[in-house]
């Protein structure tokens, strides 16, 4: 029946959807930040619609590089997709932008999670803290 087919859809997108994470992770394990953010983009040309992981994981790659641009022009774009952030992106963002000594983008990602219903977790602590000291 119909539905048996929209679920089995459901079900191919979401397998679809962690093998290309899992191929994200692996490229950022590499050090393969181009080739990480190369499939993350490539998501909707094959119909995948990215998720909250997915950006998670490159912006990650571009934490440990210390890249805040590149950061930042992703959570612009997953932003863009209607994708809400979690505590993980903000921590994830906080920690470049430590690594950069940014300590005002940081205190006005603080303002942004203070007003939301996300909570602050250990990871965004410890990149203010990175951050000021």
């Amino acid at each position: 029946d119909g539905r048996a087919t929209s679920d089995t859809d459901v079900s191919d997108q979401n397998d679809e959807l962690s093998l290309y994470n899992n191929a994200i992770r692996q490229c950022m394990r590499m050090g393969r930040i181009e080739e990480a953010e190369a499939l993350l983009m490539n998501m909707d040309q094959v119909g995948l619609k990215p998720d909250v992981l997915s950006y998670n994981l490159v912006m990650n790659s571009c934490a440990a590089s210390g890249d805040s641009a590149r950061a930042g022009q992703l959570l612009d774009s997953m932003l863009s997709q209607n994708i809400s952030p979690n505590e993980v992106t903000y921590a994830t963002i906080c920690k470049v932008l430590a690594v950069n000594g940014d300590v005002a983008h940081i205190q006005h990602f603080l303002r942004l999670l203070q007003h939301s219903n996300i909570q602050m977790n250990v990871y965004f602590y410890g990149a203010l803290i990175s951050a000021c000291g």
